[in-house]
């Protein structure tokens, strides 16, 4: 599939950062899916990363790269779940809030990751995504990382200007071909329908 750009004239757009949907990395290579262990939140999109079965003790890096064109118009919330425990989360170096890590069986809640818009959080062009799981104890256990949601751009149409030429761009990962991103849009439909759901599936 050809990438997509979304021109300067769109003042919304979606793109799907979930684990299992995004290109999430682990290292140099895609984080692994896995299927869920029966105590874990059944993901509704996407699907978790890690393994159900055994994954060394201590911390685990995973991380998403993606293109903004537009990034004073960007932000997201990405609820999550996660076995044993989320650390930390950084935005290109910066600490992102994380809430409070209250388990596996459910989604949300006090869980979510935010960046905010308007924070000086997003760069123009390639930003990465980095967040730290804990596996704790000894030994070898189960480990699991489940995120679901959009990165969104919005703002008045005839401003998302970039580096770009005014194109909204996400995707990337390891090995993998930037994914599409969305449909052109014009100023009228624009503002006849300003919410535009887009496919980031990179056949993770």
């Amino acid at each position: 599939r050809e990438t997509t750009y979304v021109p300067a004239s769109s003042c919304y757009f979606q793109a799907d950062l979930s684990t299992g949907v995004a290109a999430w990395s682990h290292g140099q290579k895609a984080a692994p899916s896995t299927p869920p262990h029966p105590g874990w939140y059944k993901a509704l999109n996407g699907s978790w990363i890690g393994n159900s079965g055994i994954w060394p003790a201590g911390m685990t890096e995973f991380s998403l790269k993606f293109m903004v064109g537009a990034p004073d118009m960007a932000s997201f919330e990405l609820p999550y779940s996660v076995d044993n425990e989320l650390k930390s989360a950084m935005l290109n170096g910066k600490a992102l809030d994380i809430g409070k890590s209250a388990g596996f069986s459910e989604l949300g809640g006090s869980m979510v990751i935010k960046a905010p818009q308007g924070a000086g959080l997003f760069a123009n062009g390639e930003n990465i995504l980095h967040v730290q799981i804990l596996n704790a104890g000894d030994s070898s256990s189960r480990l699991g990382f489940y995120a679901s949601g959009m990165l969104k751009i919005s703002g008045a149409a005839g401003q998302a200007g970039g580096a770009d030429g005014g194109r909204g761009v996400v995707g990337g990962g390891a090995g993998r071909q930037p994914a599409p991103v969305g449909q052109q849009q014009g100023q009228q439909k624009a503002q006849q329908q300003l919410a535009q759901e887009v496919d980031l599936s990179t056949g993770g």
